[in-house]
């Protein structure tokens, strides 16, 4: 479900991190949960097009900064404009450096607050691009979302009821921070793979879920008012008000 980066925090300031997981569910036979998206595309409409080349756009950078690292670089004769699917989803991606990427937390049983347990998903049947014709996840909405707060959505099949997804829905932002992801049988789909569970969970919305998380921090100062280095690194020392922990 994982979460999208948020902007750097500013010196002496405050920053959100935004965060767009999925409902912890999906169609029957899907599993979906927050975390990272992306989708595994092989044909050519204009959506998926885009979402190629964004995905393309984000290995080029991801290779980068894995090579910075010392964690590796890519693959001899790779080809980053060949099986885009593949490489559009995050844990093949992660797979190109051998690092192993699983949404662990969106695996994590029983559910957060329940005594709901996931259906069993192998480390190697995680990913979409593998076929596992005998999944079949457990449905799980929890009862404080099905009582219909303001904060959540009707059921998927209930009578007036049209989201639309991976774009503004009216006062609902259902686009993800990450990009496209695969709406199946009316559901949204976790695009980082299987979760072993279908339906919302703990979460409101189908589709992405916003949030942001807001970070207060001050330089750490002396009686002069000047800032504090720290010994070792000389970087000058950020910290988090008491009142806030």
């Amino acid at each position: 479900m994982r979460r999208a980066p948020g902007p750097a925090t500013p010196p002496g300031g405050a920053a959100t991190s935004q965060r767009a997981p999925f409902g912890d569910g999906a169609c029957p036979g899907r599993g979906k949960a927050g975390g990272l998206e992306a989708l595994a595309i092989g044909g050519a409409p204009p959506n998926e097009r885009r979402a190629c080349k964004e995905g393309r756009r984000r290995l080029r950078r991801l290779r980068r900064r894995l090579g910075r690292s010392g964690l590796g670089a890519a693959r001899p004769g790779s080809n980053l404009s060949a099986n885009c699917g593949s490489h559009l989803h995050p844990v093949n991606m992660f797979n190109s450096y051998n690092v192993k990427f699983y949404h662990s937390k969106a695996l994590t049983s029983p559910y957060p607050g329940s005594h709901v347990e996931r259906g069993q998903v192998p480390e190697d049947k995680v990913g979409w691009l593998i076929e596992w014709k005998d999944y079949n996840p457990v449905e799980y909405t929890a009862m404080s979302v099905l009582a219909g707060p303001s904060w959540a959505d009707p059921q998927i099949n209930d009578k007036g009821f049209s989201p639309k997804f991976n774009e503004r829905d009216g006062e609902v932002e259902r686009r993800s921070l990450n990009g496209l992801y695969v709406v199946e049988n009316g559901r949204p789909r976790n695009p980082v793979g299987r979760t072993g569970l279908t339906g919302r969970g703990l979460l409101g919305r189908w589709g992405p879920n916003h949030a942001a998380d807001p970070v207060v921090t001050r330089w750490k100062r002396d009686r002069s008012g000047n800032k504090i280095a720290h010994p070792v690194t000389g970087k000058n020392i950020l910290r988090v008000p008491s009142t806030l922990l």
